[in-house]
């Protein structure tokens, strides 16, 4: 379920972002009449602006960043991620489901946080599957291989709110018999979630943050990265860093009651991309490592 898009921002999503604590307020500094106290506080603002604008990344701790990681998801990520702004989901549908997806990345230390001074800007939710198993029932590729209709998963998913099952049901879709696409993987690294604040886009943060958490991935011995590209900010991120998709599930194909889900995406994407990177590829490095942020 990454998402990296950088288009328009609805209302809602503006008025999400103005009532989220992203840490301390960027300290402004105040100019003098005098041409000695101006130049001096000129350089001051100037080195303090460099310094919050230096982007450090550290590894998500569940004690210290949880509940700031499940704020973002729902008050901030819901409303940017194509697929849930597109079924029109609000915060209160998608909280169990964000619930489970900070739970499976952050009882591990392999998520990634984006932090410009004391605010968090980005992050990536990630996790380490050791448990691949291919589907035996699975001879031929599965990349052609569609259902055409989703109406009983939605019904009997795991949440008790249609619009969260409904992404659910095409996440596991786009992701099904994935381990036919990566042979003899022992580790997969699993890059859950990409979000980049909308107003620090523009920036190359989701591409650092992809950076790193391929880095992490190497450094536990993962054969493979994988990810579920929803939006095509991630997708094209992925396709700049190495990754290859696998396979596509377009939303003109994924019908409940014979109804097309998922219509008129705000960022004018039209599928769901199985994105794989095999590790060892060479990819672009920020040569930067981790830091610790309280």
């Amino acid at each position: 379920m990454a998402s990296a898009t950088h288009g328009p921002f609805i209302a809602a999503s503006q008025i999400a972002g103005n009532i989220l604590d992203w840490g301390n307020p960027i300290s402004q500094h105040s100019t003098t009449t005098t041409t000695t106290t101006t130049s001096k506080n000129s350089k001051n603002s100037k080195d303090s602006e460099e310094e919050e604008n230096e982007i450090k990344f550290v590894i998500a701790d569940r004690h210290k960043h949880y509940d700031m990681i499940h704020t973002m998801m729902t008050q901030m990520f819901s409303f940017q991620e194509p697929i849930t702004r597109s079924v029109g989901a609000t915060p209160e549908d998608v909280t169990d489901f964000f619930h489970d997806l900070c739970g499976a990345s952050l009882n591990s230390p392999y998520s990634v946080l984006a932090f410009i001074g004391d605010k968090c800007v980005g992050m990536t939710l990630n996790y380490i599957n050791t448990n691949v198993k291919k589907n035996s029932d699975e001879s031929s590729s599965p990349g052609l291989k569609f259902k055409s209709d989703f109406v009983e998963e939605i019904t009997n998913g795991p949440y008790n709110n249609l619009r969260a099952n409904r992404v659910c049901a095409f996440i596991e879709e786009v992701e099904r018999n994935y381990a036919y696409f990566i042979p003899k993987c022992k580790k997969l690294f699993k890059l859950d979630v990409i979000f980049v604040h909308p107003n620090y886009s523009g920036r190359g943060i989701g591409t650092k943050l992809t950076e790193k958490s391929i880095q992490v991935a190497r450094e536990n011995n993962c054969d493979y990265l994988m990810s579920v590209a929803s939006a095509k900010g991630s997708a094209h991120i992925f396709n700049k860093v190495g990754f290859t998709c696998v396979r596509e599930v377009p939303f003109l194909s994924f019908h409940e009651n014979g109804q097309q889900v998922f219509q008129d995406l705000h960022d004018g994407n039209t599928s769901g991309k199985l994105m794989i990177l095999k590790l060892g590829s060479s990819i672009s490095s920020t040569n930067s490592s981790f830091e610790n942020i309280s």
